[in-house]
């Protein structure tokens, strides 16, 4: 074996206790089989932003998650007018789904709405018998929505301040909008009718539409059973042909800031 020396083996050291602590590398994945190209960017924008200055920036600059949100909202603004389609896919994508004589109808509704998660929507894909996912269309309204809604977050912080020190205020604020819940559902069944896409909403609808009566009636002094009334919430949050309800803590925070003596 003369003139063919051995392979070098390099010896790998154990970490130090410095070296453990720190972030050696870091990757965001986004799953191809549910976006487009006219979608994508709503799904990799600004969370990308976020995540990699929680992987990158000192604990102490990331911990405050509402003044993160802040400045999201900042760079959401600042990737729109670079040319990212992030967040002015919505809007576009909905108009084509609900048509204009329905779209005002159908936003008081999908701007509370959510994609649900990866794997929540990959077992009903894995079920269809013969499937080629390039000419799987995304022109449903859970590739429209949004991965969070900022109008449900609002909702649900105005609910937790409500409720945590009452104010007159919020509280009629709170109410419009679950009369504005409560009365669409009949102003939206026409077009259930006539869209197979939009029926894809019609059940959440149903269900928001009762929901936003039984609670309105429990702010009025009424009674109502609570327990009935959170299975229906759950039913909001369940990824109903891929769609949640954003706004659920808020409606559960209502619920249950009721007395007892409101509920049987």
């Amino acid at each position: 074996m003369e003139g063919n020396p051995l392979p070098t083996i390099e010896v790998i050291k154990p970490l130090n206790e410095d070296q453990k602590s720190s972030i050696l590398g870091g990757e965001a994945c986004q799953w191809s089989e549910f976006v487009d190209g006219e979608n994508i960017e709503s799904r990799l924008w600004p969370r990308t932003a976020a995540i990699a200055e929680k992987l990158w920036s000192p604990k102490s600059l990331t911990n405050d998650v509402e003044d993160m949100y802040r400045r999201l909202n900042y760079l959401s603004d600042l990737l729109t007018h670079e040319g990212s389609k992030h967040a002015t896919y919505y809007d576009h994508q909905l108009a084509r789904i609900a048509g204009p004589k329905a779209l005002p109808q159908v936003k008081k509704i999908t701007d509370f709405l959510q994609e649900v998660t990866y794997h929540g929507r990959m077992p009903a894909l894995l079920a269809l018998e013969e499937l080629y996912l390039p000419d799987y269309a995304l022109d449903r309204l859970v590739d429209a929505v949004r991965p969070e809604s900022m109008e449900a977050k609002y909702f649900n912080q105005k609910v937790k301040t409500s409720v945590a020190t009452p104010n007159d205020e919020l509280e009629n604020e709170i109410r419009s909008q679950l009369l504005i819940w409560k009365n669409n559902h009949q102003a939206l069944s026409p077009y259930f009718k006539e869209s197979e896409k939009l029926k894809d909403m019609e059940l959440l609808s149903a269900t928001l539409s009762e929901v936003s009566t039984k609670l309105l009636k429990q702010l009025d002094g009424g009674v109502i059973s609570r327990d009935e009334l959170l299975e229906q919430i759950a039913e909001l949050e369940s990824g109903e042909q891929g769609l949640v309800f954003g706004a659920t803590e808020g409606l559960r925070d209502l619920t249950l800031a009721a007395s007892n003596s409101k509920l049987d």
